[in-house]
């Protein structure tokens, strides 16, 4: 767990895409970005900054952040990946 309050959880993916990639995760259960509560969508995006800022100050030679919002089920996803989830890589 790289980060964990009320409302969101930050750890990083088993199935990173590059190093530092991590998953920036609404407790609430949501379908889409429209369905959070504003408290909960201004704390989301504002630990996505604060992860996003960290990554590129670290040792990581990070040269980039992409913020992805990946609200809907795709193959490319686990059963269980329902809730809101950004992914801030470094690329």
């Amino acid at each position: 767990m790289v980060y964990e309050a009320e409302t969101v959880v930050v750890f990083m993916d088993l199935n990173r895409v590059t190093p530092g990639h991590l998953l920036v995760v609404s407790r609430e259960h949501a379908m889409g970005l429209e369905d959070l509560d504003d408290a909960t969508s201004v704390h989301l995006w504002s630990v996505g900054h604060d992860m996003a800022r960290a990554l590129r100050r670290s040792s990581m030679g990070c040269e980039g952040i992409n913020v992805l919002s990946a609200t809907v089920k795709s193959p490319s996803r686990r059963p269980t990946d329902d809730a809101p989830a950004w992914s801030t890589v470094n690329g």
